[in-house]
């Protein structure tokens, strides 16, 4: 089926166009501590994020076939660890002047953050973020 089966889509302006990732769920698997200007907080965060292959032969190179279901589910768990990561990066240097209700009232400034710390890392790979969102951040 290739890259994520029903979630790829197909340029309608050309065949040969990049495929593209659309509106990719990801999430925190366990609870994440973080300093807010309050004390330490567990919280859990979750959203999605959109991509397109802009150069599939740079990730082929990585190790990873789009035609191949195994390969697909693999960059799935990549690219949701390597969001991750950097949202995780993000917060640690965000949160420390934050209470809950900045932290959760600033989805769109850390998503945005987010975004731009993973440019050139996707870049590199063949791949262009379009769209990261984190929809909730809930204190556990």
């Amino acid at each position: 089926m290739g890259l994520f089966g029903s979630i790829l889509k197909k340029s309608k302006n050309s065949d040969n166009s990049p495929e593209a990732l659309q509106n990719v769920k990801w999430g925190m698997a366990s609870p994440l501590m973080v300093r807010l200007n309050c004390g330490i907080e567990s919280i859990r965060a979750f959203g999605t994020f959109s991509l397109s292959i802009s150069d599939p032969s740079k990730l082929k190179e990585e190790g990873f076939d789009i035609q191949d279901e195994n390969s697909t589910a693999q960059l799935k768990m990549y690219l949701n660890d390597l969001l991750l990561k950097s949202f995780k990066g993000v917060l640690e240097s965000e949160s420390s002047s934050m209470n809950m209700e900045d932290l959760t009232g600033s989805t769109g400034k850390l998503a945005q953050a987010v975004k731009d710390d993973t440019s050139t890392i996707f870049s590199k790979k063949g791949l262009e973020l379009s769209g990261f969102v984190v929809m909730k951040i809930v204190k556990v």
